[in-house]
């Protein structure tokens, strides 16, 4: 596998600079890349206690040299819907406060699952993954189009009652670690969003903030996370929600961070507001684009949906 620039570490460790394979001594600082944090949290409904707990992480994520914090997905509260009205009376404060962590902190913070207000005639909210800037400003915001309904051991969840879908995918230009891909959680299990936010929109990084029940989180958490890495050749960065969250709500955390080449290179342990580093190296993408060129070798001729690029042989129904 291609030379990383930081190496693998146990769940909580700060990385270090790692070596680039025949590099020159004195490289290892150019070879670091940037830097970046990634949050573990067990939010509650308590907006007040969620953004101390940020404040908290951006601090740490600051004094550990991080350009950027990203966070889980509704980090500023969990499980938000219509009917919440003094969770979402307060979601203009919300929104203010965490602009202003980044602000203070001089970071870059990705903060998933911020509960935008329904709109007239429409009982829904918007799951929205907000990006801010070391000024404090939105940069960019992205409403979460794929929506979890689905049964699992734990019981039938369906997220469309209380939350809409969004209409676009986004990508943003100009962060510390390049092009960053916006998605969030069950964004996960559709490949072509990470491919378009790769192929089309040019990201090295996508975040990837979420809240996995624990029954899918034990299946196909870590999983869905290399395969966005490796088909993308991508950094992933997913911040996950972790613990009981009250009213049965429980979430799998494992807070990690993917490399292009598949391999996790930092991982969070079990528990609330812990955070890892790592190192987001534009020579690991490169090296890894360079020896395995998929943006070229694409078949996009094929990948459409027309009955010309695709043959189904056999049966046209089982016996």
């Amino acid at each position: 596998p291609p030379a990383r620039c930081t190496p693998p570490l146990r769940a909580g460790t700060v990385l270090g600079a790692g070596t680039i394979a025949g590099a020159a001594p004195g490289a290892m600082a150019a070879a670091r890349g940037v830097r970046v944090a990634v949050g573990q949290m067990c939010s509650t409904t308590s907006v007040a206690e969620n953004l101390e707990s940020i404040s908290k992480l951006a601090a740490r994520a600051a004094a550990g040299g991080a350009a950027m914090l990203f966070l889980p997905e509704a980090s500023y509260a969990m499980g938000v819907s219509a009917g919440d009205a003094d969770v979402l009376s307060q979601v203009p404060m919300a929104k203010d406060r965490l602009g202003a962590i980044a602000r203070e902190a001089s970071l870059w913070i990705s903060v998933g699952g911020h509960a935008e207000a329904p709109e007239a005639g429409d009982a829904r909210v918007d799951n929205v993954h907000f990006v801010f800037g070391p000024d404090g400003a939105a940069r960019a915001a992205y409403t979460k189009t794929h929506l979890f309904d689905a049964s699992t051991s734990s019981g039938v969840l369906r997220e469309s009652a209380h939350t809409r879908p969004g209409a676009e995918l986004v990508a943003l230009r100009g962060t510390p670690v390049g092009t960053l891909g916006l998605m969030t959680c069950y964004d996960a299990r559709f490949p072509r969003v990470s491919e378009r936010l790769r192929f089309e929109a040019g990201a090295s990084v996508l975040a990837v903030p979420s809240a996995f029940t624990v029954p899918t989180g034990a299946a196909h958490w870590e999983l869905l996370m290399r395969c966005r890495a490796v088909e993308t050749q991508c950094y992933v960065v997913a911040a996950a929600q972790w613990g009981d969250h009250g009213g049965g709500r429980r979430t799998w955390g494992h807070t990690m961070v993917v490399d292009p080449w598949g391999t996790v290179v930092a991982q969070c342990g079990e528990g609330a507001d812990e955070l890892v580093f790592a190192d987001i190296c534009d020579s690991v993408i490169s090296r890894v684009r360079e020896a395995m060129p998929l943006e070229s070798q694409r078949r996009e001729d094929l990948y459409q949906r027309d009955s010309a690029s695709l043959r189904v042989l056999g049966e046209t129904s089982p016996p």
